[in-house]
């Protein structure tokens, strides 16, 4: 068992390390008395505050293990402790040592690295910080000032963005590259990597080092692979994406993404795919693709319960939004963006007065030379309130980025762009629609038994005619609404129709 690299002073090498399996096996039993450890010296045992290494050493000794130690060949087990119990204030003495031996070097090292920060941040440039790892898309300059872009690893990552901004998962991306692309100094390419880095603001040159919980942001450390507003695109897509994944091998386009809600109970509709009896070209007939209310139909009275076929639902939805002039005409952002703005505006109000208490108070310390408790709490709760807005702030920003630039026109052209291969179940396809659908609809209310209002066409009650559709009312987020009626039997679809002259009749 080995621990190269692991950290005596932080425990790391009992938390993750081989120590730990070592100290986990000794109290099992799995180590026998009598046994010997060896080490070079204590501090290889801990560097911990004294009293916890005084306390591993103690685990070990009266567990029956003997400790010896090279660089001064000193024995520590129970036996000679009895006998010389001067060894454990030696010990101790040799704990204490080499703990403020290595928090000293930890303070020098703190304050050389916050030394460098300060630099970067008041001049622009300075050397290259040696605290963590830096993106594997750069690497250093000669002149050790600063980095370039490595250009192929440049291309991957703009790649895997292209991917996951057309609607791809995570996990299908990882699934392509795994297939065609060398992963960066890895065996392979991960989801949760991918997941990581395209939040992280390294794509736009920002570093982040955290020290004692203290968080520094240096701008522009790094050369910058994706712009600030293609940056804010992504993070308004990752936060509208999260919930609208699908598990299912064919997608359903308005389902399981909180968007499809039943008009009758309010609870959401589900996809339903009989994937039993898809044949053997990979292909499920429209009938064994279904919707319903989601609500439990074994105690629920919701006639949405009952399911129907949801390819004639699909195929009134996309008609409607790629007939481009209806689209135009809905879909109007001022409304929204000037919204957004106002919030956006109203909340950076808020941190400015939160900035301003926080001066006041650090102003106060220096005047007062023992701060009560309640000051201090204080001081903690404003800046956990001014983290908190500026969070807010920034997914604001990003939110009106994507008002300006991605709805409106583009979101047009964005339905305009669906292919046939949407028809045809192609998954991508799927995926993608999925997106667009939650870009344009804040909710959609169905009813999946609407029954349009009998006509006469004489005295008899035979001669009543009843026609049952699917009525869907889209709400758009801009506020404005429209009215989508198909019916079950042909799928023919009526806009906005007149409750007084209903169509079909």
């Amino acid at each position: 068992m080995k621990d190269e690299g692991l950290s005596a002073f932080h425990g790391t090498h009992i938390k993750r390390g081989a120590f730990g399996l070592f100290l986990a096996a000794i109290e099992s039993g799995r180590v026998k008395k009598g046994s010997i450890l060896i080490v070079e010296s204590l501090d290889r045992i801990s560097r911990d505050e004294p009293i916890i290494a005084q306390g591993i050493l103690a685990q070990i000794i009266n567990s029956g293990i003997k400790v010896i130690t090279t660089i001064d060949e000193q024995e520590y087990d129970r036996e000679s402790v009895r006998r010389e119990p001067m060894k454990l204030v030696y010990s101790l003495l040799l704990f204490v040592r080499s703990n403020e031996e290595s928090e000293t070097k930890r303070r020098r090292v703190k304050e050389s690295i916050i030394r460098q920060i300060l630099c970067w941040k008041e001049n622009g440039k300075g050397e290259i910080i040696r605290c963590g790892t830096n993106p594997y898309w750069v690497k250093d300059r000669n002149d050790k000032r600063g980095f370039e872009l490595i250009t192929e690893r440049v291309n991957v990552v703009k790649h895997i963005i292209s991917l996951y901004m057309n609607g791809c998962g995570f996990n299908k991306i990882v699934r392509h590259l795994n297939d065609t692309t060398e992963p960066f100094n890895k065996k392979k390419w991960y989801a949760n990597y991918i997941q990581r880095f395209i939040k992280n603001r390294t794509l736009v040159g920002d570093r982040e080092i955290t020290i004692d919980n203290e968080t520094f942001i240096i701008n522009n450390y790094y050369p910058k692979l994706i712009t600030d507003q293609e940056f804010s695109l992504l993070q308004y897509e990752i936060n509208k994406r999260a919930s609208t994944k699908s598990q299912r091998k064919i997608p359903n386009i308005f389902t399981g993404m909180k968007v499809s809600y039943c008009s009758n109970c309010g609870a959401t509709i589900a996809a339903k795919n009989y994937a039993s009896r898809v044949n053997k070209q990979g292909n499920l007939a429209d009938g064994f693709r279904r919707i319903r209310c989601a609500s439990d139909y074994k105690v629920s009275d919701c006639i949405n319960t009952k399911s129907v076929k949801s390819i004639f639902v699909e195929r009134a939805l996309l008609e409607f939004c790629q007939d481009k002039l209806e689209l135009s005409s809905i879909i109007d952002n001022d409304d929204k963006t000037t919204e957004t703005r106002v919030k956006l505006n109203n909340l950076k109000g808020e941190h400015a007065m939160t900035e301003h208490q926080i001066n006041k108070l650090a102003d106060a310390f220096l005047t007062i030379e023992n701060p009560p408790v309640s000051l201090i709490d204080r001081l903690r709760s404003l800046e956990d309130k001014k983290s908190k807005q500026e969070k807010n702030i920034t997914l604001l920003e990003s939110e009106l980025v994507a008002l300006d630039s991605a709805l409106s026109k583009d979101l047009v052209e964005e339905w305009q762009s669906i292919t046939s291969e949407v028809y045809n179940l192609d998954e991508e396809s799927r995926l993608k629609v999925r997106q667009i659908v939650k870009k344009t609809f804040k909710r959609i209310d169905i009813d999946l038994h609407y029954k349009i209002t009998p006509v006469f066409c004489d005295e008899t009650m035979d001669d009543i005619k009843e026609i049952y559709c699917v009525k869907l009312v889209l709400h758009f987020h801009n506020g404005n609404s429209r009215t989508l009626l198909v019916n079950k039997e042909t799928g023919e679809m009526e806009v906005n129709f007149d409750h007084d002259n209903p169509p079909w009749m």
